[in-house]
């Protein structure tokens, strides 16, 4: 259940025109920069550019993009797998693992974006992630065990059960989260 949409009922195009994906390891086609964005030329040069420039990217839309990007970094590749996403304004985003192969800039970067864009607010994010930071401030945490799920629920309740999770917050150390179990123990 999605938004109270069991999403098995839906037909399958239905289905997949509702969510976007941006994977862990992004995918990028030799062309332009403008082709990459936008390969069925649905949003304006200006949307283009002005979602470049929300992600800190080059807004050169003739820029030639080789096969995989290979001339790009994997942080370059990822934001622009990140800025289709915020293009195309789907109801469900799903974020497999986004930061797992970029450095801490492009990782901040892309944080920021996943909490502040407007299409991102106004969608369902599913994000799947390893690092606490990603997701310690998530409406809903599932905490997965070998396939199996052993925890679900808020982050403050999570941490408060001291269970799995909380484990996990205090291992990771980092500020966020730390901040997050002061929040749940006061």
């Amino acid at each position: 259940m999605i938004d109270g949409v069991d999403v098995a009922s839906l037909p399958l195009g239905a289905l997949r025109r509702a969510l976007v994906l941006v994977p862990q390891e992004p995918h990028l086609f030799r062309g332009t920069l403008r082709f990459n964005l936008d390969p069925w030329a649905e949003h304006s040069d200006e949307a283009l550019r002005a979602t470049l420039k929300m992600l800190g990217l080059d807004t050169n839309l003739d820029t030639s993009i080789s096969e995989n990007g290979d001339n790009l970094s994997a942080g370059q590749r990822q934001l622009l797998c990140v800025c289709r996403a915020l293009l195309v304004s789907r109801r469900i985003i799903c974020v497999d693992e986004a930061t797992a192969s970029v450095d801490q800039e492009t990782d901040a970067v892309i944080q920021n974006v996943l909490r502040t864009a407007p299409q991102f607010k106004r969608a369902t994010l599913i994000v799947i992630a390893h690092r606490i930071k990603t997701i310690v401030d998530s409406d809903q945490i599932l905490v997965l065990d070998r396939g199996r799920l052993v925890e679900d629920g808020a982050p403050a309740e999570l941490i408060a059960q001291n269970g799995a999770f909380a484990e996990m917050v205090r291992a990771s150390r980092s500020r966020s989260a730390t901040n997050l179990v002061a929040a749940a123990n006061s």
